[in-house]
């Protein structure tokens, strides 16, 4: 019996809420109120991820033809540890230490759909991250391994990323990975990464970076 009551007391306390919520919401003037601020609200959150992805984008340099995008030098501190000196398209050089025989260098491709592109828009890259490999499986397995990222998205947006994630749909701009063929990293060798439309090529500049490729090969 208390619980019938008690049952019937909260049927009674949940119709009357519902009442007046439903006498709440129409109200036209509450009703216009709510969706007009509702709306603005989204926009303004539009308008912030799209200012966000712009600063993201901006990161991105253009695809030029034959044109180098990175300098990569290396000295020798150890063996299979060196000093690697890499001097982007803009001219500024950045230092990381690379352990193992080989250096590999990844960048983040933004392509434009066929269309975009027939229009003359080129796609744009930015450098995503320098990396060291040894030769031996065994010490690839075991040896201490270094991997540097190259940039971090300043606006906390990753458009790349959610283009790759997210943008198989999405036909105006395509995501993709591009990576250089690992070379040998040898004391005072100097190579030139170039894109290329059939993606990242490493080419060596001096007589040390030539001996080590033939080497090694």
């Amino acid at each position: 019996m208390v619980y019938m009551a008690l049952t019937a007391g909260i049927v009674i306390i949940a119709i009357t809420i519902a009442v007046i919520a439903a006498k709440t919401l129409f109200k036209r003037s509450w009703l216009l109120g709510w969706l007009r601020g509702s709306g603005g609200l989204l926009l303004l959150l539009l308008a912030a991820l799209m200012v966000l992805s712009a600063l993201d984008i901006y990161s991105y340099r253009q695809y030029e033809k034959n044109k180098a995008i990175a300098n990569v030098s290396f000295s020798e501190l150890a063996p299979q540890h060196f000093k690697a000196s890499l001097i982007g398209d803009d001219g500024v050089e950045h230092s990381y230490e690379l352990r193992g025989d080989l250096w590999q260098l990844d960048v983040r491709l933004l392509t434009w759909s066929k269309t975009f592109a027939r229009m003359g828009l080129l796609p744009g890259y930015r450098l995503d991250r320098l990396s060291g490999r040894y030769v031996s499986l065994e010490e690839e397995k075991f040896s201490p391994r270094t991997v540097h990222s190259l940039w971090q998205s300043d606006s906390g947006l990753d458009v790349w990323a959610l283009l790759h994630e997210y943008g198989k749909n999405f036909s105006l701009l395509e995501s993709s990975y591009g990576s250089a063929t690992y070379l040998p990293m040898k004391d005072g060798a100097l190579y030139a990464v170039k894109l290329t439309p059939n993606g990242l090529a490493a080419s060596p500049l001096n007589d040390r970076a030539k001996q080590a490729i033939a080497n090694w090969q």
